[in-house]
Formats: C-alpha cells, sequence, structure tokens
C-alpha cells in the first residue's frame, strides 16, 4: 500500500521495524463510526478482557492438583474434627465422615474436570480487566491485515501520533509475542509475572502494538511516595457489564490522519471539518491507495 498527498504534505513512515522500543510514530486504525475520536478528541481504554483475543492477561498455570495429599488432608481433617467433638455419639460422626467424604468426591470430581488453578487464571484475568484499560497502537499503518480487520474493510481511517509526545510518557509498553503464557504465581515472592500485561501469542505478531495503559481501581499513596492501586473484590466484578473509559487525548499528539482506501467522502468531510479546528489545523491528511505494483 502506499499513500498519496491529500493535504499539505506526503506521508512516510519513521520507524523502522522492531529496532525502536519508542517508535517516533504510533498508529490507531479506526472504523468509520470513530471519527468521533477526532470530533470529541477522546479516546477509549478498553479492558483486556473485551479485545479480540479472548486470552489477553490470562495466565497459564504448570499446576495440577495433587489428589493423593488432598485425600491425605481431607482425613486428617476429618480426624482432627472428631476428636475435638468427644460428645457426638457413633451416628453422628459416621454422618459426619459420609458428609465430608460426598464433599470430597465432589471436589475431586471438580478438579478432573476443570482445575481450579484454571479458574485461579480466568480470575486474574476478570481482576485485570476489573482495575486496567488499555489503548492499543500499532507501529505500522500500512498492514493489510490491519485495515481489513479494524477499519472495518478499509472504510474507516488511521490516526499518526507522535509517539515522543508527552502523552505516551507514562504506561506505554511494547507487546511481547511468545508461544509460551506468562504462568500464574510464577514468582518466588508468589506474585503474578507482570509478562501477563504484555503478552500475546505470535498469531498477533503482525500487528506489531503498543499499548498505553492506564488504572480504574482505588488508588493510595504508600510511605514512600509510591501509588498503590487497589484491586476490587471478585465479588463485586460484574462480567457482563463493564464501564467505558474514555480520556482526553491531546491536540498536538495527533500528526496526520490517513483515509482509507474506500472511506465515504462523508467520512472524510467529518474528520476535515474536525481539522478545521484551531487546536488541529496542523494536523494533515493523507490517502490509502494500493499499490500499482505490489501487494
Amino acid at each position: 500500500m502506499t499513500i498519496s498527498p491529500d493535504g499539505e504534505s506526503d506521508f512516510t513512515e519513521n520507524n523502522p521495524r522492531g529496532r525502536i522500543e519508542r517508535p517516533a510514530s504510533l498508529f490507531k486504525y479506526c472504523p468509520p463510526e470513530r471519527v468521533d475520536v477526532i470530533e470529541r478528541l477522546k479516546v477509549r481504554f478498553t479492558q483486556p478482557i473485551l479485545f479480540n483475543d479472548i486470552f489477553e492477561c490470562l495466565p497459564g498455570t504448570d499446576q495440577s492438583a495433587d489428589f493423593r495429599r488432598a485425600s491425605y488432608n481431607c482425613a486428617a481433617y476429618i480426624g482432627r474434627t472428631i476428636a475435638q467433638h468427644p460428645e457426638w455419639d457413633r451416628r453422628t460422626r459416621r454422618e459426619f465422615e459420609r458428609r465430608e467424604a460426598r464433599k470430597f468426591a465432589k471436589w475431586c470430581k471438580s478438579e478432573a474436570a476443570k482445575s481450579h488453578y484454571v479458574v485461579a487464571c480466568e480470575e486474574v484475568q476478570v481482576l485485570i480487566s476489573a482495575t486496567v484499560g488499555v489503548f492499543s497502537l500499532s507501529a505500522k499503518w500500512d498492514n493489510t491485515l490491519m485495515w481489513s480487520h479494524y477499519t472495518r474493510d478499509h472504510k474507516g481511517f488511521v490516526i499518526e501520533f507522535d509517539g515522543k509526545h508527552s502523552f505516551f510518557d507514562y504506561g506505554l509498553e511494547k507487546v511481547v509475542y511468545s508461544d509460551e503464557r506468562p504462568l500464574l504465581l510464577d514468582r518466588p515472592d508468589g506474585q503474578n509475572d507482570p509478562a501477563v500485561f504484555n503478552t500475546k501469542s505470535r498469531d498477533w505478531e503482525y500487528e506489531h502494538e503498543y499499548r498505553k495503559s492506564e488504572y480504574f481501581g482505588k488508588e493510595s499513596t504508600l510511605p514512600n511516595g509510591n501509588k498503590f492501586v487497589e484491586f476490587p473484590q471478585f465479588e463485586e466484578i460484574d462480567p457482563q457489564n463493564w464501564p467505558l473509559h474514555l480520556r482526553d487525548v491531546p491536540p498536538s499528539a495527533i500528526r496526520k490522519l490517513i483515509f482509507g482506501y474506500r472511506s465515504s467522502d462523508e467520512t472524510k468531510e467529518r474528520l476535515r471539518a474536525a481539522l478545521r479546528r484551531p487546536q488541529l489545523k496542523h494536523v494533515t491528511c493523507a490517502q490509502a491507495r494500493p499499490s500499482a505494483r505490489f501487494l
């Protein structure tokens, strides 16, 4: 794909692939209905659980249930409890033993079907999504798959941001693409590997993603001056009703708009009209066209 000028200047890509941790330019692919991003100068920080990749921020686990140890612990618990109740008659003890045995059998069946470690991994994904919002960008503007997937078949547009702008000073990370998932509680201190926030399958490598994150949990200041974001209780989260997090974008962080090959005249005119405002007059436009020679 090439770019032909549709405004003050032509468009050139500034960042070599994979060489710069913080590219000179970052790009946001938008469907046509997201003209409101330019009109309102607000972007959404989306919960990871709502991304196209359903495995975002979902750690893996190499743990499995130890049924032998669990059986020993269950028997020890039954023995201790009976010893603590010398007033129980034989019938009461038998009823207690049978009840606990049924509970243990139910737990074993549940573990065999789906380990509680797997459930814990899924809970981590929900907890992260209840606290963190992500603004996803790309280091590449000319990826045909991205144009197809995220601009509604080239009908939308791409926003070029200044990657060195102070808007990206905090919370910006480069996504790591890997064949291995970060593991649950895979550190000596029992904490989750922070790589869970920015590791994706190699299947997504074509996106060349960078992401800016913001935290929406309850924030407090520690004695040393650092900020601490408190995760909500899992029971307080409604996974069917995620809130919408919008944040202001400084107009000076926007450099250029690139119209998709199939962008409608209406979409282009709305974008140009938004750029006539004084705070956006520096933003230029370009038109995406297919290359005459290359796919």
